[in-house]
């Protein structure tokens, strides 16, 4: 890192000064700037005439020993900074003009020099500034620099403070990384660090012009990794009147970099703009061309996503993914010891399907879904305990914490053919009575999809308009959770894009695009967009070792190698949520990436598109873990990374629970890739995945879809293809057992010749086999299979696609999974003991899943006692919590009758009564 101490001496590069125009004046291809004897600039944006003063304010925080800077949550005043954030912090004090009074640098004179202006500031006992005011050639923004020269020995801040000040509601918007969007004005005036800054700005827009300072590219640098450890400079919003007045602060009072010697020189630059746009517009301004971010693209440098996608899928049924198979989840030791997490049921069910395993139905699918049905929270242990961030698992199987939209997914998945999942367990969680709660309308519109009730359809449309008019449409001016769940997930507090678009497409109405669009570029605000990537290649893993995310234990070894930097940038991820953005840099599972590659198709908005992919492409070969939050490393982007013990994973945290949804979020965008390429030719059917913080998505695969005018069901067995080049991502479907469809999207600018070859394992055609081709989307004859092998061209950014006819596929679970079979009229039932449901999926073994409702510690031991179309009785014992059953049932059962028999803490014996399944409806009790 360069330190902020140096002495700088090329603060000033060559502008372009207005011909006849006066020494005070400046200009470049977007602004000019008029700078007056007192210091004032006037600055203007050429193609709309606004303007904006500015003036040479700077104030100057010293301290003989600063209090050290920390992070701290934010003080909750009402429905005012109501959000688990932290931020800088001094002891206990967050407000940085508490912190001590800014002594105010007193401008002496106004040096109006050919290129630039220079303001010299009256000498004081500890030190001197000067600053300079340039505008670079080009399209960009005016820059400020400074240097101050100290004199005495002491804590340095340099605060520049020459925006204009507005009063808070007279502004239209705000914004200060990462919470303060819209007219949430902060209740006190907090400094954010640059390493919580996505845009490193404080901006204002008032009267239609976004105008506020930014940080220079140059000084903030891409090395070393921005984290709490390395902050050099800060961004705030509130002044000490409490107006609105966009500054940045550096170094970060308190921070190490902040401490100098008498004889050192402080220097920093930053920028200023005022243009005439939404605070959006600003964003994707500043992001593209001031932050480089419109010359960088990502491309498979890791290998295909295929390649990522068979491999995550082996991590995901290897031990190394610790999926605890007695309490029937993932392991969660990393935040509560010895307790397990699922997350959604839904994930290894459309993975299984899509692949054709049935190993995931049986040994990861089947299990979650018994536990989404059984346990009343998503975390679970055998006994209580408290782990990070006060977590608290339940130790209690009852009331299923099964969102009523999973449950009408798996009831669309599987057939229609479990009435008890749209009946039961809308009853036992309901869609509360808000209708404008993202939870109501996003329910009722999965419950339309399983059911195909228009009723449903209506009552989605009716909450989602009134959150339409109350969430999108109202500028929001406080963190109330109205619409959603409390929480500091950037899920919760933007627009529910996602669920807009899926709107959208159930209705065809443009609101609920425009009003996705809109969530997607707030959810924008939130993802990184700096530092601004170097040319080059950067050196990684020095000495052979990755960098430790823990001081203890062993590093993880690693060779050292030098690659591109682009490979190694945060742009296009986001932090984790509010209250571990200052720890959980950049989390990998880009859940925001397929749904905005979609809003960005249907409405032409290539900002969307380049954040889509920076999000998902070639960051890695294998499950990557979790997060960005050490330092620059390629440890993630191996394939063997997650092929470790828990207890030598010390690069970055493991949450076994985010395995599956994030294999299926790099499903969702294979398929969304293929789909945008070609213009919905290749399309399939999707269900939304409701899930928590960062792991939404859709699944597929469950009804046909279309291939070029053909009916083709989405079928991926691991290695189905190999091709040479790792730029080609596919997709693969097919119609029956005889026509193989393939369609490869290119993944770089640059045009790909690749050989292919199918696995003869599941995949048989006869040599010499024409298959019909699409290039662009276009007819390009055909191409000959030799021995299960074909060469193929793909365009730059381009499509190609192919049909095989005559082919013999080896098909073996999905037509299992997608065939129909009766379902039960009376196929749930509850008592005082537990509940008793028929796992009725396709035209798969039906089977019976019972459990006794109860918390550890309750009973000793448990017995459920069966008998099938009135046979004997059986007995299955289960001598440990939790107590829980699975019974195979053989084909043409039609009656399940059983009971509990319990002994309690006390060696009670406790006999529940007889309930019955059956296929026919039941007779009324007397």
């Amino acid at each position: 890192m360069q330190p902020l101490r140096i002495l700088c001496t090329a603060l000033l590069a060559a502008t372009t000064l207005l011909p006849a125009a006066g020494q005070g004046r400046y200009a470049n291809d977007r602004y000019e700037a008029e700078v007056f004897a007192d210091g004032r600039i006037d600055l203007r944006h050429k193609a709309s005439l606004r303007s904006v003063a500015f003036r040479p304010d700077f104030r100057i925080l010293r301290y003989e020993k600063a209090p050290r800077c920390t992070m701290r949550r934010i003080e909750k005043q009402g429905t005012i900074d109501n959000l688990n954030y932290r931020t800088c912090a001094w002891g206990a004090e967050t407000d940085l003009f508490r912190l001590g009074t800014p002594e105010r640098q007193e401008l002496e004179r106004v040096d109006l020099l050919p290129g630039r202006a220079i303001f010299r500031f009256r000498a004081t006992e500890t030190g001197q500034l000067t600053a300079s005011l340039e505008l670079p050639a080009g399209d960009t923004e005016p820059r400020i620099g400074y240097r101050y020269h100290v004199r005495r020995r002491g804590s340095y801040s340099v605060g520049y403070c020459g925006a204009p000040a507005i009063r808070p509601a007279d502004a239209e918007e705000v914004w200060q990384p990462l919470v303060w969007t819209q007219k949430r004005f902060p209740g006190k005036s907090y400094l954010t660090p640059d390493h919580l800054c996505s845009m490193p700005l404080a901006a204002v827009t008032a009267g239609g012009l976004s105008y506020g300072v930014v940080a220079d590219p140059a000084d903030f640098p891409f090395e070393p990794l921005p984290t709490f450890r390395t902050m050099r400079f800060g961004v705030a919003l509130r002044d000490a009147a409490g107006e609105a007045r966009p500054m940045i602060w550096a170094p970060v009072p308190g921070a190490k970099e902040s401490l100098f010697e008498a004889g050192d020189t402080c220097t920093f630059r930053l920028r200023l703009f005022a243009a005439p746009c939404s605070m959006t517009a600003l964003h994707e301004d500043l992001a593209l061309h001031l932050y480089g971010l419109a010359r960088y693209r990502r491309t498979n440098a890791t290998g295909s996503l295929n390649a990522t996608l068979d491999n995550m899928i082996d991590y995901g049924m290897s031990h190394y993914s610790w999926f605890v198979e007695e309490l029937k989840g993932c392991s969660y030791e990393t935040d509560v010891k010895r307790a397990v997490k699922n997350t959604s049921a839904l994930n290894p069910l459309n993975i299984a399907l899509v692949t054709d395993n049935e190993a995931i139905y049986e040994r990861r699918f089947l299990p979650m879904y018994e536990f989404m049905l059984s346990r009343e929270s998503l975390l679970f242990a055998l006994e209580p305990r408290t782990g990070a961030d006060r977590q608290v698992p339940s130790s209690t199987l009852g009331r299923p914490v099964m969102p009523p939209s999973e449950a009408a997914a798996i009831y669309e998945v599987t057939g229609a053919q479990s009435p008890f999942l749209i009946r039961e367990m809308q009853r036992e969680k309901g869609l509360g009575s808000n209708p404008a709660h993202e939870r109501y309308w996003r329910g009722q519109l999965a419950l339309y999809r399983a059911t195909g009730q228009r009723k449903c359809l209506a009552e989605a449309q009716r909450g989602a308009d009134r959150y339409l008019l109350e969430a999108v449409d109202a500028v929001q001016d406080r963190f109330d959770y109205k619409h959603q769940n409390a929480s500091s997930f950037w899920t919760q507090l933007s627009p529910k894009f996602p669920d807009l678009y899926d709107l959208y497409e159930a209705t065809g109405e443009k609101r609920y695009l425009e009003a996705a669009r809109y969530g997607a570029r707030r959810y924008a605000q939130f993802i990184w967009m700096c530092p601004a990537i170097p040319e080059g290649e950067v050196t990684v893993n020095a000495g052979g070792v990755a960098p430790k995310q823990k001081p203890w234990g062993e590093p993880m070894r690693v060779e050292e190698e030098r690659v591109a930097a682009w490979r190694l940038s945060e742009i296009g991820l986001h932090a984790e949520c509010g209250s571990t953005a200052y720890s959980h840099r950049a989390v990998f599972p880009a859940h925001h990436a397929a749904p905005m590659r979609r809003i960005a198709d249907k409405t032409d908005d290539r900002f969307l598109e380049r954040i889509a992919n920076w999000a998902a492409v070639g960051r890695y070969a294998n499950f990557p873990g979790y997060h960005i939050n050490t330092a620059r490393t390629t440890a993630y982007e191996k394939p063997d990374f997650p092929l470790r013990t828990h207890a030598s994973m010390n690069v970055n945290s493991m949450h076994y629970n985010h395995v599956w949804p994030h294999i299926s979020i790099v499903l969702d965008w294979l398929v969304t890739d293929v789909e945008v390429r070609t213009g919905g030719a290749v399309r399939f059917p999707a269900i939304a995945v409701e899930a928590f913080a960062n792991l939404g998505c859709r699944i597929y695969g469950h009804r046909p879809g279309t291939f070029y005018g053909q009916k083709a069901t989405l079928w991926m067995p691991r290695r189905l293809a190999a091709c040479s080049d790792p730029q080609l991502n596919y997709l693969a479907a097919r119609s029956g057992r005889e026509r193989l469809y393939l369609a490869f999207a290119n993944q770089s600018p640059e045009k790909v010749v690749a050989t292919v070859r199918l696995d003869d394992r599941r995949v048989r055609i006869p040599s010499g086999t024409r298959a019909r081709l699409w290039r662009d989307n276009r007819p390009a004859g055909t191409v000959t299979v030799r021995d299960g092998e074909f060469e193929i061209e793909v365009s730059g950014d381009g499509v190609t696609a192919l049909a095989v006819e005559g082919a013999e596929l080896r098909v073996e679970f999905q037509e299992q999974l997608l065939g129909r079979t009766e379902a039960w009229a009376h196929d749930y039932a509850k008592g005082p003991c537990g509940r008793a449901m028929l796992l009725n999926a396709g035209a798969l073994q039906k089977r019976v899943f019972a459990y006794v409702a109860s918390s550890a510690g309750q009973y000793r031991r448990a017995a459920l006692r069966y008998r099938i179309d009135g046979g004997e009785w059986s007995d299955r014992l289960d001598s440990s919590f939790p107590f829980e059953f699975s019974v195979p049932l053989p084909d043409g059962a039609s009656r399940f009758e059983y009971r509990f028999f319990l002994v309690d803490a006390d060696s009670r014996q406790i006999e529940g009564p007889v309930h019955t399944l059956s296929r026919e409806p039941l007779s009324p009790k007397p």
